[in-house]
């Protein structure tokens, strides 16, 4: 600015979770992180070989597996960083999670090289061997992950600030309601008088009576008029990105982009392997340091990472033309038994109903 001219006065605005989750677009993105992994089964292998593990399989046995998953993805899309409370028996064995909030978690660490992390919980230093820390997104020397409300936070404040400012415009914007016009000459007087008694009738929703020629002409804004249409789009693209969520997810679209069936199940695969991936990998490698040595936690994905029905079959068929596998495996692969159904009836005798209208009409 020139000399003598001072910037408007900027106020600083706080982005906290609560304000975060209430901007509908960042609410929506957590929620799909959320919802996704946690209707995904955590199964437990030592080498090839399943493993059965009520850790896997109950987490926290106070809650479902549903809620514990989705709750640790909770958090981290909030915050960057999970945190599990460790129950373990006197044999140090692993017995329950529980997921903490990590606002009440603090890390720290001794400046120096190979020095432990250090937890403090509600103020109450933590054995390390009782808590266990998953980082979305790591940065040398962070003892904190990072994640998109921590990196986006500038686009965040950017998008509360244009709601803010399309509730104060709408409220406070200086624009009447619309207008009392007269073809017939009001003095100061008579003009706060029609437009008192006309403030008093709308406030009650009361029937209006113009007279002296009096006209009413309401004056209204369409979204496009202020721009809010043009803001939301823009805020909500920005927020997927931000999260990694395509936005065909949030019901708004590329400009000039062509979605078809394909190509948005392709968005969907593309997000479990990009998106999604940093979550879950997080989260398998923490459980993994938490099971008997030799196992190894992972998520199944075979039900989110499968096509539609016609190109799973034209692959099925193709795949048992050449041999490498079978339909029994075929039928296991879509959820049915080896046996169909209908070949346990093959060998059923036929019981044919006796034609009784027939009967009745001899009788007749």
């Amino acid at each position: 600015p020139g000399a003598g001219v001072l910037p408007p006065h900027r106020s600083t605005l706080e982005i906290t979770q609560e304000t975060a989750l209430s901007i509908g677009s960042v609410y929506r993105c957590v929620q799909i992180i959320s919802t996704t992994l946690a209707q995904l089964p955590m199964i437990v292998k030592r080498g090839q070989e399943d493993v059965s593990s009520p850790l896997a399989n109950r987490p926290d046995i106070n809650i479902t597996a549903n809620d514990f998953w989705g709750s640790t993805a909770t958090s981290l899309a909030l915050t960057g960083n999970a945190y599990w409370w460790v129950s373990r028996n006197q044999a140090g064995e692993v017995k329950n999670l529980e997921v903490l909030n990590p606002r009440s978690v603090v890390v720290s660490r001794e400046d120096r090289p190979g020095a432990p992390f250090r937890y403090d919980y509600n103020g109450r230093r933590i054995n390390n061997k009782n808590i266990k820390h998953i980082r979305l997104m790591v940065i040398p020397g962070k003892l904190e992950g990072v994640g998109p409300l921590q990196a986006g936070r500038t686009d965040l404040e950017n998008t509360q600030r244009l709601l803010d400012y399309s509730n104060s415009f709408l409220k406070t914007g200086g624009i009447p309601t619309g207008v009392l016009s007269s073809d017939q000459f009001l003095n100061a007087e008579q003009a706060d008088a029609y437009r008192k008694a006309w403030s008093e009738a709308q406030e009650t929703r009361g029937l209006a009576v113009l007279g002296a020629g009096l006209n009413y002409s309401p004056i209204s804004l369409t979204p496009e008029d202020i721009q809010m249409l043009e803001n939301q789009k823009f805020s909500t693209l920005q927020i997927a990105r931000l999260f990694g969520i395509p936005p065909i997810f949030l019901g708004a679209g590329i400009e000039g982009s062509s979605l078809t069936y394909a190509t948005t199940e392709t968005l969907g695969i593309l997000f479990l392997q990009t998106t999604m991936a940093d979550y879950l990998v997080s989260i398998e490698e923490a459980l993994t340091d938490l099971l008997p040595r030799g196992q190894k936690s992972t998520f199944r994905l075979d039900s989110l990472m499968r096509s539609d029905l016609k190109t799973r079959t034209d692959s099925y068929a193709t795949l048992i033309q050449n041999k490498v596998i079978t339909p029994e495996e075929v039928r296991l692969m879509e959820g049915y038994s080896t046996t169909p159904i209908g070949a346990l009836f093959e060998d059923a005798p036929v019981v044919s109903r006796p034609n009784t209208r027939a009967q009745e009409d001899t009788d007749e």
